[in-house]
C-alpha cells in the first residue's frame, strides 16, 4: 500500500467513526463491513432487513454491529440511528 492511502487509513482509524449500512442483505456489503472491521478503519454497523431474516446470520458473521431495522424500511432506520447520533453517518 503507498504512503497517502497509509496516511488516509491512519487518519480515518484514529477518528474511530460508527458508520451504517443499510443494504445488509447484499454480498458486496457485506464483504465491505467485514473488512472494515476487520482493518478498523471504520466502526461498521449494519441493518438488518426484518423482511429478510434469512440474511441475519450471515450479517452477524462479518464482525460489525448489527440491529433490526424493526419492520421499516432498512435506510429510514439507518438514518433515524445517525439523526439520534448513534452512528456518525450511513453508507447506502
Amino acid at each position: 500500500m503507498n504512503t497517502f492511502l497509509e496516511s488516509v487509513h491512519a487518519r480515518a482509524s484514529a477518528l474511530a467513526c460508527t458508520i451504517v449500512f443499510p443494504e445488509s442483505h447484499d454480498d458486496r456489503i457485506l464483504s465491505a463491513a467485514a473488512s472494515l472491521a476487520r482493518t478498523r478503519i471504520v466502526n461498521p454497523g449494519l441493518v438488518l432487513d426484518s423482511t429478510r431474516p434469512e440474511t441475519f446470520d450471515a450479517a452477524r458473521e462479518t464482525g460489525a454491529a448489527t440491529v433490526e431495522s424493526e419492520d421499516e424500511s432498512p435506510l429510514e432506520f439507518a438514518n433515524r440511528l445517525v439523526a439520534a447520533g448513534d452512528f456518525d453517518g450511513c453508507v447506502a
